[in-house]
């Protein structure tokens, strides 16, 4: 084995083997010949250099181990066999601290929602939890006693106490699907609901009285969630009532999904939430409402909301058949006169009768009569004109829009 005995090699030996350089040619062993005069200043002579390694140096990265292993610092075959060095690997920079042993393995990130973290599922080899951001150990002030996994693979702590507050049928349903049978829910341990996290985090939010709006729910999972409450053992008109977070959020939602949040209370019997989302219904065409909607919204609510419809339509043609009022007959405008004005406003009513529906709007109304007003030359023709259709729109609006 050939060893280098230039003084300046150690501290480069990894250097030069990292970046693949030959140290030969950068530090060539000299002759005793080029150094004559080394046993004269006491300095050892090159082939002795040779004969016996470099002393270590104290600021080596290495470990005694490492050196040992390494035969001669100085040696580059020797330096061949160690291994890529990284600053990952807690052996080489804390030789006291144990090595962790990392498998690899190709990973790939799951969804979840924004109120979960993330977890990131295995080729099999491991398996991570996630654990929801809202319900977590120490997340709320009682103790969590009670763990539901979701069929997604999101753990909820609850605790037990707020739970049977809720509802004393709680238990007995969550148990049914507890692993360990004939369990207490005490020795339960993890109990999987087949339900996704994001329905699990709407039910235990409505549950807890807090609000999950900064998740922003779809609202199939908002329907899915209350849907789902009798069947964890809970009355949905309990706790989807005013003043819940859940509710409110319910609430905000009918304007964009009317129908799915009506047919929602309609089931459960949320009448105040009913009755909101069907203002948002006037204009929803009843025959789109097929057998299992139907079904599901149930008779009384369904006749309820037909006859919502059906009274305002009738309500509207009533107050359009009466024509505007005559004014004291004069001379340049008698009773012959006047009846110009009956004629505009039965034409008016006429056109109208093509877009008259529940929800027909008091701008139509407007655009439909307010032009007829120039078509008069009489003053007090088109006062009582101006009063009539003030009136009409006065009336409308006064009618009931709501089951």
């Amino acid at each position: 084995m050939q060893h280098y005995s230039n003084p300046q090699s150690p501290p480069w030996a990894l250097f030069d083997k990292q970046f693949h350089i030959d140290p030969t040619r950068l530090y060539p062993t000299p002759s005793d010949s080029e150094s004559p005069d080394a046993h004269a200043y006491g300095f050892p002579s090159i082939q002795e250099l040779a004969q016996s390694p470099t002393p270590l140096p104290s600021f080596g990265p290495f470990s005694d181990n490492d050196y040992h292993q390494l035969g001669h610092y100085v040696d580059p075959d020797a330096l061949s066999t160690l291994s890529a060095l990284s600053p990952a690997s807690p052996s080489v920079y804390s030789p006291n601290v144990e090595a962790l042993n990392v498998r690899s393995s190709s990973t790939k990130a799951s969804y979840a929602p924004d109120d979960y973290a993330c977890s990131n599922e295995d080729d099999g080899q491991a398996q991570m939890m996630s654990i929801s951001t809202s319900f977590h150990p120490g997340s709320h002030s009682q103790v969590s006693d009670l763990v539901i996994s979701s069929s997604d693979g999101v753990l909820f702590y609850l605790n037990s106490s707020i739970i049977r507050k809720a509802s004393a049928a709680a238990f007995p349903c969550f148990l049914r699907y507890s692993t360990v049978p004939g369990a207490g829910i005490n020795e339960a341990g993890i109990i999987p609901i087949p339900a996704s996290a994001a329905v699990l985090n709407i039910i235990f939010h409505t549950i807890y009285g807090s609000s999950c709006a900064q998740n922003s729910p779809a609202i199939d999972d908002l329907v899915n969630a209350v849907d789902s409450l009798p069947t964890l053992g809970f009355r949905a008109g309990a706790l989807v009532r005013s003043g819940n977070p859940t509710h409110d959020l319910l609430l905000s939602r009918a304007p964009s999904q009317p129908m799915d949040i009506f047919a929602l209370a309609a089931h459960h019997h949320l009448s105040e939430l009913a009755i909101h989302a069907s203002s948002y219904l006037l204009s929803y065409p009843l025959f789109k409402i097929d057998d299992a909607l139907a079904a599901r919204i149930g008779t009384s609510y369904l006749k309820r909301l037909f006859f919502l419809h059906l009274e305002r339509v009738k309500t509207v043609k009533q107050i359009l058949e009466q024509p505007p009022s005559l004014h004291p007959t004069r001379k340049d405008c008698n009773f012959q006169d006047q009846k110009k004005v009956a004629r505009l406003w039965a034409l008016g009513s006429t056109y109208l009768a093509w877009d008259i529906g529940p929800d027909l709007s008091t701008r139509t109304i407007q655009s439909v009569y307010g032009p007829l007003v120039e078509n008069l030359t009489c003053a007090d023709c088109q006062e009582m004109l101006k009063k009539r259709v003030r009136d009409v729109l006065t009336k409308w609006v006064a009618v009931k829009t709501t089951i």
